[in-house]
């Protein structure tokens, strides 16, 4: 008991210590909360902050200047007809500009915000896609991009900032293979998979890597990995300078006795392979440009490539808890699905390796229970997981970090960032809307206090 007093002690003075109220600025958002958005990007050319909020009737935006201080604000009426925010980019003389989208999400409609002029003459522009199915979108570079998808197995990139441009992709020849050793179009796997966004600046947690098919953004490129058949994973890059779409395949390594399912992460052009059967469980890591396996980890009954690594099962959102038993952890893990994440802290990686009872995704948006916070996060997003209505959801993993070079080291007990932001949230019982972002070398909590009616900014780093 002394201990545990003494733990959470420690625990309220780090979290303490790892916040900074950065800035506030009074907003009154009216109508129902199911009407309210929120979206804050950063000017990467100034280090200038936005923040948009909107309700039913009104947007607000903010302009905040690279120390953080408010420097302008807008009003204006919320576009008609257009009920959701999808992106941002900004145009030729670098004005923000705020991409709507219809409920059916058939129509795009983007207004330029510039701070210099009167709301009545901003400028806007509309955009129908009425034989094609958006797949995904993205901001890059302050560049907006849409990745649709005809049902003909022709994917066309839309992209939209100083100049608005579309690209029909040379796509219809990609050929995949599913479980059963089937052809299959892209057009196919698109619609009876859904789409799991991973994050760059976050740990994605396992609920969401656990999807067949993921999507990333590294270095001007769009990564798709497709995880069809258990024995290999199909990678496809859409390069955003040259728009040139290409594809590769990566076999899984040999277990001792076939794998029942297979899975994969991809980051810094390395790609996580993964495998399970009732008695073994094995990570493979290989270099992407070269096709070689760098490291290769296992664990059974006759090896433990993890030694500092505890086995852990978690439901929901209550506390992990040890397992004792290795043969039970691998059969729990056989039996849901298999997953893998790995993120990058001051120059090592942390990394969580198991499976999930369920998996979900919502509009190409991966959700997922966060490992030991009992939150959901969306994109970056942080959403309360009272708020998940898919059945009961388990996890069951064990977490290790690597050095640069990905050998198994003793663990640093890294505190993330995103993890202080989810305990300071659990505090707060005024936050209607909220965001975290990644700013120079710390994450900034955008949020919507609604008893204070202003929309509040804090700094938080990783504590290491």
């Amino acid at each position: 008991m002394k201990y545990i007093v003494t733990a959470l002690f420690s625990l309220i003075s780090m979290l303490s210590m790892a916040q900074i109220k950065l800035t506030s600025f009074p907003v009154e958002l009216k109508r129902n909360a199911e009407n309210q958005q929120m979206i804050n990007f950063v000017d990467e050319k100034t280090n200038e902050i936005y923040t948009f909020v909107t309700d039913k009737e009104t947007v607000t935006g903010i302009k905040l200047n690279s120390a953080v201080f408010v420097s302008d604000s807008i009003s204006t009426a919320k576009p008609f007809n257009y009920h959701n925010v999808i992106g941002y980019s900004f145009s030729a003389n670098n004005s923000p500009i705020i991409h709507w989208i219809t409920e059916d999400n058939k129509k795009i409609k983007s207004i330029e915000y510039d701070f210099s002029k009167e709301t009545k003459d901003f400028t806007a522009t509309e955009i129908t896609f009425s034989d094609e199915t958006i797949v995904t979108s993205f901001s890059n570079k302050g560049i907006f991009y849409v990745l649709t998808d005809n049902r003909k197995n022709d994917l066309k990139l839309y992209e939209f900032g100083a100049q608005n441009t579309n690209t029909t992709l040379k796509s219809s020849d990609l050929n995949f293979t599913n479980n059963n050793n089937d052809n299959i179009k892209i057009s196919q796997v698109l619609t009876e998979n859904p789409l799991a966004r991973m994050e760059t600046d976050f740990y994605n947690p396992l609920m969401a890597t656990a999807q067949k098919v993921k999507f990333y953004l590294e270095d001007d490129t769009v990564i798709f990995t497709f995880d069809l058949n258990v024995s290999t994973t199909e990678v496809v890059e859409i390069d955003l300078n040259s728009k040139l779409i290409s594809k590769k395949e990566f076999p899984q390594s040999k277990m001792d006795s076939d794998a029942n399912q297979s899975n994969s992460f991809y980051l810094h052009h390395k790609l996580f392979q993964v495998q399970s059967n009732e008695n073994q469980l094995d990570l493979s890591i290989v270099a992407c440009k070269s096709n070689t396996v760098l490291k290769h980890y296992s664990l059974s009954e006759n090896e433990n490539s993890f030694p500092y690594s505890t086995f852990l099962i978690q439901s929901e959102q209550y506390k992990a808890e040890t397992m004792g038993s290795l043969k039970r952890f691998l059969r729990k893990v056989d039996n849901s699905h298999l997953s893998f994440s790995i993120f990058p802290v001051n120059n090592t990686y942390i990394a969580s390796f198991g499976s999930n009872k369920t998996s979900a995704s919502s509009s190409g948006i991966a959700l997922g229970i966060s490992v030991g916070l009992g939150v959901i996060i969306a994109g970056g997003d942080f959403v309360n997981v009272g708020g998940f209505t898919e059945d009961r959801t388990q996890s069951v993993y064990l977490d290790f970090d690597c050095d640069e070079n990905f050998n198994i080291i003793p663990a640093n007990n890294v505190v993330l960032a995103t993890s202080i932001v989810n305990g300071f949230l659990a505090d707060k019982d005024t936050v209607r809307l909220y965001q975290t972002f990644r700013y120079r070398d710390y994450f900034v909590l955008s949020y919507y206090d609604k008893k204070a009616k202003e929309i509040v900014l804090y700094k938080f780093q990783n504590n290491f």
